[in-house]
């Protein structure tokens, strides 16, 4: 089963774990859903994908202790793992679009150091850029 649909499955069930009342094993069943949670290797298209953080994030203020603080380490574990995933795509697009900027730049200058319409009118424009 791929990791997706393991997250799916233990989300629903941690969804219907939550709707439940309170008591009857009810924390520890949540519990062992969120520990079998962190044992999944979850990158950042299944956080964006199954909204698993927003669900997690709710329990961070669970009356059960051992409930809480679980919820918050695997909440701050995710935060991790989402902001390494968007921090080196967006600084290699930085460094591409700069470089793509000012090659599209220099290609228009060179387009055009010339202006007018014989060769006696003509401007350089290179001349003067430098």
């Amino acid at each position: 089963m791929s990791s997706v649909n393991t997250v799916r499955l233990l989300k629903e069930d941690l969804l219907k774990q939550q709707a439940r009342p309170s008591g009857e094993g009810r924390s520890e069943k949540i519990l062992d859903i969120l520990q079998r949670l962190d044992s999944v290797v979850i990158n950042l298209a299944i956080l964006s994908e199954t909204l698993i953080g927003a669900s997690v994030s709710k329990l961070k203020s669970h009356d059960d202790a051992d409930v809480s603080s679980t919820a918050k380490k695997l909440v701050k574990k995710w935060k991790g793992v989402a902001k390494k995933s968007t921090s080196k795509p967006a600084a290699a697009a930085a460094t591409t679009g700069s470089a793509k900027k000012a090659a599209a730049t220099s290609r228009k200058m060179k387009q055009r150091t010339s202006i007018g319409s014989s060769d006696s009118q003509k401007i350089d424009l290179e001349a003067e850029w430098q």
